[in-house]
């Protein structure tokens, strides 16, 4: 739709969930401290919900930071901050104080101050007290009395003989120094690491420095001790900063570890593995460092095995795989490991490793690219190897076993893997081969860097191809043959060659399948169930919790997503023909039906209110009988017998649609109506996953076929029967008259109204797809229906026809009829046979007549989309609720009326900054203007859009992007252009509104590119699916904006905003970027709107600008966005010291707190000579910094300066001037005392001088 909904999207709407839930949370927590009582409470309690409190906050801090950051945030969610920081600032508040009173002892002074909390637990926890010895007067017992009073409290003695046992005043240097020697290695740059260096060494120096030690006279051996300590790094960076070569300091070194452990720990809060480079060439020596993107193993070091010496996975250990069952979970429990998994940080519950089948758990698994290639060994033979294919890798691997078989001479290299969690791993050898393909001539000369292992055996197991309905066509040339069998993969083939393999190809197997074709054959991608799995050393224990072990490499899946594979499963285990052919379905049950509360009265009930509806318009009852009789007449429908077993009844009401072709009256059934027990059927019953294209994907397709073919499925949920045992839950009540008894009847097939029919319906449609062996019929009913509508066509007239004749073939072996035929071309039509049981087999309607399909309004005599606006019916009181559904009501999946609805658009915005509720009356001039707009679309129903755009072949095809922003709109729309005939036409469009939160018109305009590339990618594949396939350099994206151009050409770092967006463009799409001018760029409409008079005749929206339909050497010229536009704009060097005096001023002003202080006048002379000051300074620091400080220091300048034969010395402003003979001379002092400036650098010139100032 062009308007969005007014349900924020589902992605906000989780992060406000969270966050309220978070709230929800401290609410709890303020209840108990409401009703806090110590008698029945323990002190602990407080201190535990402060904890728990401080935690909640951190994460609604943490959730809101998100929402206010989301571009369809309301001003209600960013005001919802401020209260709760107040409710958390006052709950901790009344705990604290709470705490306070509780741990205050009775002899506490008043007014002291309360101690930190853990002290006063630790002050109130008592040990066992000794009593003291007491003398009873009899004089036999004085000897132990004394005694035992000596043992208790004769701290002299004992202080005594510890003075003596350890007051050496030399061990404990010796100690200190022998502890100084022992200081551990560093290994690399984290701050952990560098911080136990620095505070062993620091604290061993002041303990030496306690003890009267010279420390201070110990800076030789202490810095380089430290420094052998040290990674290469850090050592690195600070011989960097050494600027002399004096002894450094040992202080100066303590310093510098200070810093920079500081500063690791500020990166690594922001991200949790830092990674540092060397910052000099001299220090390290440069390596080239690439991406490797793999799930199933990182080439990196394995972890310490905690059961033998060696250094592997626990899952892969022999001796732990050879203990008993009790052994190994006496392991896992001592070791504190997940039981899921075997690796320590988590517990099961937190585990996101896949489950396994052999505790009777599903277990899924990812379906890798491989492929069988040729490959040139040294004798110029071919050796067939298994290749992986990982777009996300940036380089191609060989495994080491697999470069000896070739015996190609290895050539050296310098080359660090990065994967998954930035570990790295190096290798030194590459060699060079040939690639070929098994199936086709393809051949690749291709780099291999060679690896001692890519990854484990895949797939990790067996795979049941008999859950696969591979066409026969295909099934002959796969890549890799073998795909389902567990092998060893010999070679990686990375980006560099990726894209080049793919044909853009893609074939649906089922919901989670897919075939892509490639250069190398047909390749599956996709998630597969594992039904039988083969015990291996990966399946380690299960627990009494009947919780299975397996290896880290399983997936772990949403609840949504496992609901979808248990609907995909239960589907394949039930799915029947009978002997017509018809599809017969089980019903997907969640629960068990018995669950289900008498629901007869309620459907009783429910039909009586519809009875006396009907009895008021005769017509209507008429329809609905008629209706319901065809049910009974086309046996879908029986008498339902009684029975003891759990059943449902359906209400039911009719739905009249007046644009319907052939059945205006619908009768609706409702499985959601609960029954006593509080269940519905559709409660206890599965969705299903979506087993179709989306609309706009087939809409999109469908502008493609010059020759264009629709059609629909006759009755299509009621050609498919449902299971006599699961019948009883469809039933309803009914009766022709009032006269006539209530009866009871049951419904034999898939009845729209439940949850699982859409399902049911639409994935016996793909069932039936498997098995046709003409890959243009498949891929009609894979990609071309939405349920039970068909849009397609094709490029000639043998095409269409032969697709005709397929699909009503084959769809009516699942006695699943097609009717209302119909095309664009009426010579077509006329040839077509309709049957004389089925008027409506082909559709017969005038040349101004119109077809609705899927939404959209279609004149087949013009070949031209069609816009229909209803009336617009003034409610009572007019709404921003009604608006919103006023402008709902358009349909506009392909965006053409984009920049007349962002009108309508811009005034619900108005209303919404407004903040009136959604049922306050609009006041009269808002209500005329909304109006106004309303009804001026209905001159839109004028517009003709031509359904089929210019396409001649695949390789002329060019997409054409224009994007634009403005502070209230961002958008972009796409052009299909022929290069052979130069027709250029409006593909599709979107929208959106621009972030509540003030933004810069640059990255709106970045938003929009991001836009384009998401719509981009969608147009690029749904051309691929009918083998239209684009060029990547045949996609040029327009911009009026350089600014945009320059940050995606950019290679330096840019801010995370706008290297985010950057990113996902690349990630999306490769488009050509060039500047167009704003009077050229369509996207200007949207992001402005105009009106639909003017939309009308708006040839730049409708065709693009006029060169796009020329030939390209009269397109604007490329221009390229230059670094110095900026600089080159000011051309004196009055004009650039009063840019600097104010820029200075800034700073002053931004600085200076008291604003009487603050300069708001005119530039003064003060303020212009200190511009011009600072700039000159600026440039000789960076000319002549060895000759300044050779001044600075009171040195006369180097041997080796070029400015020794002038004598330079440095006046009172710290300004380079030229000395000598002509100093006393009597002229100006400017004249004999000239400021130095360099000769030959950038830095003299204007532009270098504006580049400092900007620094």
């Amino acid at each position: 739709m062009a308007v969005n909904n007014i349900q924020p999207p589902a992605e906000l709407m989780k992060l406000i969930k969270k966050r309220d839930s978070t709230k929800r949370s401290m609410d709890t927590i303020k209840t108990f401290i409401d009703k806090y009582n110590p008698k029945t409470k323990s002190f602990n309690q407080l201190q535990t919900r402060l904890d728990s409190l401080i935690q909640y906050m951190s994460k609604y801090e943490s959730y809101q930071d998100e929402i206010e950051d989301h571009e369809s945030v309301t001003p209600d969610e960013l005001n919802h901050r401020a209260n709760t920081n107040d409710f958390f600032c006052s709950l901790k508040a009344d705990i604290l104080d709470l705490i306070e009173r509780q741990t205050k002892a009775p002899s506490n002074i008043s007014g002291a101050p309360s101690q930190p909390i853990k002290k006063i637990i630790r002050d109130t926890m008592k040990l066992p007290s000794i009593p003291a010895p007491t003398f009873d007067g009899h004089l036999q017992n004085w000897v132990s009395f004394l005694d035992a009073f000596n043992a208790m409290f004769h701290y002299n003695q004992a202080y005594d003989a510890l003075v003596d046992r350890f007051e050496n005043k030399s061990l404990i240097i010796q100690s200190h120094v022998r502890s100084l020697f022992q200081t551990p290695q560093v290994h690399e740059p984290a701050a952990n690491e560098l911080r136990q260096l620095h505070h062993h060494v620091v604290s061993q120096v002041n303990s030496l420095r306690a003890l009267n030690q010279p420390v201070d006279e110990w800076d030789a051996w202490l810095v380089t001790l430290l420094c052998c300590r040290l990674d290469p790094t850090t050592v690195g960076e600070w011989q960097l900063l050494q600027s002399t070569k004096d002894l450094p300091k040992f202080t100066d070194l303590e310093k510098f570890l200070a810093n920079r452990v500081s500063a690791y720990e500020v990166g690594e809060v922001g991200n949790q593995s830092t990674q540092l480079k060397p910052s000099s060439a001299s220090v390290r020596p440069i390596q080239k460092r690439v991406l490797f993107n793999q799930a199933d193993k990182i080439p990196s070091k394995e972890r310490q095995c905690i059961v033998c010496p060696e250094r592997h996975r626990l899952s892969t250990c022999e001796n732990f795989n050879k203990m008993s069952l009790s052994e190994r979970q006496d392991v896992v429990f001592k070791n504190k490991l997940c039981y899921n998994c075997l690796f320590p940080g988590h517990q099961v519950r937190q585990c996101r490793s896949g489950n396994c089948n052999k505790c009777g758990k599903r277990h899924h698994t990812k379906l890798h690219t491989t492929a069988l290639v040729n490959l040139t060994n040294a004798d110029g033979h071919q050796v067939q190897c298994r290749a992986i294919l990982d777009s996300g890798s940036q380089v191609c691997l060989i495994t080491k076993e697999c470069a000896s078989r070739l015996n190609i001479s290895v050539i050296k290299s310098s080359l660090s893997i990065a994967g998954i969690g930035s570990v790295t791993a190096k290798t030194g050898t590459m060699i060079t081969t040939t690639l070929s393909s098994r199936i086709n001539e393809f051949e690749s000369f291709i780099n291999f860097h060679i690896i001692e292992s890519i990854t484990n055996s895949l797939p990790s197991h067996h795979i049941n191809i008999n859950l696969f309905h591979i066409p026969h066509t295909i099934k002959s040339c796969l890549a890799d043959p073998y795909f389902n069998q567990p092998a060893s993969v010999d070679i990686l083939l990375g980006a560099e060659i990726f894209f080049e393999l793919l044909f853009g190809e893609s074939l649906k197997i089922n919901p989670f399948v897919k075939l892509h074709n490639t250069s190398l054959g047909w390749v599956f991608t996709g998630a597969v169930q594992i039904n039988d799995i083969s015990p291996t050393s990966t399946s380690l224990l299960i627990r009494y919790s009947n919780q299975s072990v397996v290896a880290v490499t399983g997936q772990s899946y949403s609840n949504k997503f496992s609901s979808e594979f248990k609907a995909e499963d239960h589907f394949k285990t039930n799915v029947s023909r009978d002997n017509l052919g018809r599809f017969v379905v089980r019903l997907p049950f969640i629960q068990d039906p018995s669950i289900l509360g008498d629901s007869r009265l309620m459907a009783q009930q429910r039909f009586y209110n519809l009875e006396r509806k009907l009895l008021k318009n005769p017509t209507l009852a008429s329809d609905y009988k008629n209706f319901m009789n065809e049910y009974l007449d086309l046996d879908h429908m029986e008498i339902a017998q009684e029975t003891y077993g759990p059943t449902y009844y359906l209400p039911h009401h009719c739905v009249f649609k007046s644009n319907s072709l052939t059945t205006k009256i619908h009768v609706v059934f409702d499985g959601s109506a609960t029954t006593k027990s509080g269940h519905s059927l559709n409660d206890i019953l599965l969705c299903g996953p979506t087993v179709q294209p989306d609309l706009i994907s087939i809409i999109l397709r469908f502008r493609i076929h010059k020759m264009a073919l629709t059609t629909d499925i006759t009755k299509m949920y009621r050609q498919i029967r449902v299971s006599p045992e699961d019948c009883d839950f469809q039933r309803i009540c009914y009766q022709d008259s009032p006269a006539e008894p209530l009866k009871d009847y049951r419904f034999l097939t898939v009845t729209y109204g439940t949850r699982a029919a859409s399902f049911l319906a639409t994935r016996c449609l793909l069932e039936l797809s498997y098995n046709v062996e003409n890959y243009a019929t498949q891929r009609a009913i894979q990609q071309g229906f939405y349920v039970d509508d068909l849009l397609s066509g094709g490029q000639s007239y043998t095409e269409w026809y032969e697709l005709y004749q397929n699909l009503s073939n084959e769809l009516n072996k699942a006695n699943l009829p097609l009717r209302k035929w119909w095309s664009n071309s009426i010579s077509v039509m006329l040839k077509m046979s309709t049957p004389e049981s089925d008027p409506t087999y082909s559709l017969t309607i005038n040349e101004e007549d119109t077809i609705n399909t899927l939404g959209l309004t279609w004149q087949p005599s013009t070949d031209c989309f069609k816009f229909v606006f209803k009336d617009l019916l003034r409610p009572i009181h007019m709404t921003k609720r009604t608006l919103l559904s006023n402008i709902n009501s358009v349909y506009d999946p392909l965006g053409f009326l984009t920049p007349v609805l962002i009108k309508g658009k811009i005034f619900m915005q108005q209303l919404w900054f407004s903040k009136l509720n959604w049922d306050t009356p609009l006041s009269i001039e808002m209500q005329t203007t909304w109006t106004n707009f309303y009804q001026g679309l209905k001159s839109l129903e004028l517009l003709s859009i031509p359904r089929c755009v210019p396409f001649d072949n695949t390789a002329s095809v060019e997409l054409h992007g224009f994007c634009d922003a403005s502070q209230n709109f961002f958008g972009a729309c796409i052009y299909f252009r022929s290069a052979i005939t130069l027709q250029c036409q409006l593909y599709c469009s979107k929208s959106r509104v621009a972030p509540l939160k003030a933004s810069t018109i640059p990255r709106l305009e970045l938003c929009g590119a991001l836009l384009f590339a998401e719509l981009a990618s969608i147009v690029i594949r749904e051309l691929g699916r009918i083998n239209v396939h684009c060029n990547p350099s045949n996609v040029i994206l327009w911009f009026d904006s350089s600014i945009v151009i320059s940050w995606i050409n950019s290679d330096k770092p840019l801010k995370s905003y706008v290297s985010n967006r950057i990113a996902q463009i690349l990630d999306l799409t490769h488009p050509s970027q060039c500047h167009v001018p704003t009077t050229s760029n369509p996207a200007n409409l949207i992001s402005r709107g105009c009106s639909a008079e003017l939309l009308l005749t708006n040839t730049l929206w409708w065709n693009g600008p006029k060169w796009l339909s020329q030939t390209k050497d009269l397109w604007p010229p490329v221009k390229c966005p230059s670094d110095n536009q900026f600089e080159e704009r000011y051309l004196s060097w009055s004009i650039m010291i009063r840019i600097a005096a104010y820029i200075l001023r800034f700073n002053h002003n931004t600085r200076t707190k008291v604003v009487s202080n603050r300069r708001f006048t005119s530039l003064s002379v003060a303020e212009l000579a200190n511009a011009e000051k600072i700039l000159l300074r600026k440039v000789q620091s960076i000319s002549f910094a060895s000759d300044l400080a050779e001044l600075k220091a009171h040195k006369p300048a180097g041997r080796r300066s070029a400015l020794r034969a002038l004598n330079p010395f440095l006046d009172s402003d710290g300004l380079l001037r030229v000395g000598g003979r002509l100093i006393n001379a009597d002229i100006a002092y400017t004249s004999k005392c000239p400021i130095l400036l360099p000769a030959n650098s950038k830095t003299t010139g204007l532009k270098g001088l504006i580049i400092i100032l900007l620094l």
